[in-house]
This record gives structure tokens, C-alpha cells and sequence, in this order.
């Protein structure tokens, strides 16, 4: 038996308590990627379909676009099923689509289930958060960005706030790792989004203004579909932005950068990789097209062949 709803009626974490043993919950994401391009690829032959015979295909034809500008349509604008089909079919209405998607979690998974008094504050921490995605958060910085905007709300309500947007799967929390030691850290947490058009249609920044970050935030969905678990890694004072673990428990390091084609910035990315002593697969990723060369056992991947070559 397979069963689906909205989260407005049973959220994942009930279903849990209801059903402990009886169960296997299978987590689905937007797009890969990989099933992005399948989607392009099929395009041409949707246009032939007579349902679309009104569309101008030289509008359309997304197949003109190289595989670096697909790229960066894909993690800019999402990866929602329906809204990639309004992209190129009705382009006029997929941010509108995609907001509705955002208010309902907002409005129903959230604010219709739980106690949230000040909503405008509570939309003012999904911004912070939107804007945060691939930095360090904690329920204290985020008081302290708010007291400053003269708006006062203690840690323990914004930890709870925080809780409801895990909840909805809206965005994901990803806990610290200390290489060395192998257990978890409490503080400093990051947050991902399930989707990058989110923020795009909440703050409107443009592509540009942040896209290492989000780059990175599509690497970390691409890690959660393909791996068991996800943290970001600490070794002494330097950050490796995931430590992934397979489904056997092998462990596995990966850097994510926009672009290493400056030698400091390749030395500076590198580095916390080469700290690492154990003999697991350390990966650096980037847009940069070359060989995948090698440093030190440290493979540099093109992050387009990696997510489509799993």
C-alpha cells in the first residue's frame, strides 16, 4: 500500500509515531539534474505532439542551449516538475506558480498547525534563512540579525520556527561533523533549500549575486539522493562542505567552489581536503571545464558530468 498526502493533514514526522515498524518513507526531491536534461531531451518531440503545435519552437527550444547555460537555468530557476513545464510552455506563469507552491506550506503546513502569533517576523526569518542557504545558522544569530532590526524574539521560539520549516520540507538542516573525533556538533547548523526557485521568486536576487552558494546547495541534494546521510565536515578551524555516507557506510569528502581557475582560490579549496588523513574519496567540485586532474589523491570533477554520471 502506498500512501500520500498533504503534509497539511499528516506531516512525515507523524506518520512515524502511527506507523513505527510498519513502513518505509521514500523521500522525493525535485528534479536531478540528470532527469532536468531527460526532460529537455524529450522536448522536441512534445512540440511535435499536436497539443503544442501553437507553440513557437524556436521560443521554446531549450535544445540550443548549451550544457553550461542548462546548468545555470537549473540551479537558479529549480527544479519543481510542474514549474520546469511552465518554464517552457507558459513561462508568464511559473513564479507565480512556484509562490503558490511556498504559500502553501507556508500558510497550511505551518501557520494552520502551529502556534506562530507574529507571522510577519516569522516571514522575515524564512527570508534570513533563504539568504543564509550554505552559511552557518543558529537560532542566536538570528536574534541578533533581528534585534538590530529593532525586532525582539527569543532563541528558543526561533529554534521552534526553525523545527516547522524542517518539518514541511522546505528547507534541510545539515549538522556539523568533526572529522577527527567522528561525532556531531550542536551548534552552527546549515540550511538548504529542497528548492533554489524558492528564493529566487521570495527575494529576487539574480543569478549571480550567490551562485556558489547555490551550486551548493544543489551538490547537497545531489549527495542526499545518492547517499544515507549528510553533514557539513570541521577539522580543526577549517570547513569541508559535505561528509558524505553511503548506504555500506563508506565515507566520502566533498569541496564545492563556482570556479577554481585562480590558483589561490584552487590552494585555498584544496587545502581543507589535504588535512584529512584517512585514505577515504575526497572530491573537489566546480564548474571549471578540464581533465579532472588529480592533487594529492584529491579528484577535481566537473560538477555537470558528476551529478549525470552517478
Amino acid at each position: 500500500m502506498y500512501i500520500t498526502g498533504s503534509n497539511a493533514d499528516l506531516l512525515s514526522s507523524e506518520l512515524a509515531t502511527l506507523l513505527t515498524g510498519r513502513y518505509i518513507e521514500i523521500s522525493i526531491l525535485p528534479f536531478s539534474f540528470t532527469e532536468y536534461s531527460a526532460w529537455i531531451q524529450n522536448c522536441e518531440k512534445f512540440t511535435k505532439n499536436e497539443d503544442f503545435r501553437n507553440f513557437d519552437i524556436q521560443t521554446l527550444n531549450p535544445q540550443n542551449l548549451t550544457k553550461d547555460e542548462l546548468f545555470t537555468n537549473f540551479i537558479y530557476n529549480g527544479a519543481l516538475p510542474q514549474a520546469i513545464d511552465l518554464r517552457y510552455f507558459a513561462p508568464e506563469q511559473e513564479n507565480e506558480f512556484i509562490k503558490s507552491v511556498l504559500s502553501t506550506i507556508i500558510e497550511k503546513d505551518i501557520f494552520k498547525r502551529r502556534e506562530v502569533y507574529n507571522k510577519p517576523t516569522f516571514n522575515k526569518i524564512v527570508n534570513f534563512l533563504l539568504d543564509s542557504i550554505g552559511s552557518y545558522v543558529s537560532p542566536n544569530s538570528i536574534s541578533s540579525t533581528l534585534k538590530s532590526e529593532k525586532i525582539e524574539i527569543d532563541s528558543r521560539t526561533i529554534s521552534n520556527y526553525l523545527d516547522y520549516l524542517t518539518e514541511t520540507y522546505l528547507l534541510y538542516k545539515v549538522p556539523r561533523y568533526e572529522i577527527k573525533g567522528k561525532n556531531l556538533l550542536k551548534t552552527l547548523d546549515k540550511y538548504y533549500l529542497a528548492d533554489t526557485g524558492f528564493r529566487k521568486v521570495r527575494l529576487g536576487k539574480s543569478m549571480t549575486e550567490d551562485r556558489g552558494h547555490l551550486l551548493e546547495n544543489m551538490v547537497y541534494l545531489e549527495l542526499r539522493r545518492r547517499n544515507r546521510e549528510v553533514y557539513v565536515g570541521k577539522l580543526r578551524d577549517k570547513e569541508i562542505d559535505f561528509v558524505a555516507i553511503d548506504n555500506n557506510g563508506y565515507v566520502s569528502y566533498y569541496q564545492v567552489a563556482y570556479s577554481v581557475m585562480d590558483k589561490q582560490t584552487l590552494e585555498r579549496e584544496l587545502l581543507p581536503l589535504k588535512l584529512i588523513r584517512d585514505s577515504n574519496p575526497k572530491y573537489l567540485l566546480s564548474v571549471d571545464w578540464d581533465t579532472n586532474p588529480v592533487y594529492d589523491g584529491i579528484r577535481k570533477y566537473n560538477v555537470i558530468d558528476w551529478m549525470l554520471n552517478n
